[in-house]
């Protein structure tokens, strides 16, 4: 597991579905990682492994319920997500196709989460121009 998306196990967890994950407009391989935050605490990541995962893949996103627990995710918050490419051991800022406020137990299906190795920020389609 990269060492950013280190986090503590916690009972208030949701998961964010997405059916496509890309960088630079490649979709990211299956040693690739996906973590979420809620600011600059990870709450969660998953091992992009469609394979494993049936097709589509889940990133859990835990809510905060203990002192282990500080600072996760609260109802009504909307997590942001990074990619971890491999290959480089860099760390990306992904975006989501839609805001999806966290909830315990709740379901979040999403279409696509997209980061740009330039730093901008991909379009209402997940595509990364200059």
């Amino acid at each position: 597991m990269p060492e950013d998306f280190i986090y503590n196990a916690s009972t208030e967890q949701a998961a964010y579905f997405f059916e496509i994950v890309t960088l630079d407009n490649i979709s990211i391989g299956e040693n690739d990682w996906v973590g979420a935050f809620n600011g600059d605490i990870c709450v969660g990541a998953r091992k992009w492994d469609t394979e494993a995962c049936n097709g589509i893949c889940d990133v859990p996103v835990l809510g905060q319920n203990d002192l282990l627990s500080q600072g996760y995710m609260l109802p009504g918050q909307i997590p942001s997500f990074k990619i971890f490419k491999v290959s480089n051991l860099n760390y990306y800022d992904a975006t989501a196709s839609k805001d999806s406020p966290w909830s315990n137990f709740g379901l979040n299906f999403i279409g696509f989460l997209a980061g740009c190795t330039s730093g901008i920020d991909p379009d209402n389609e997940g595509i990364c121009t200059d």
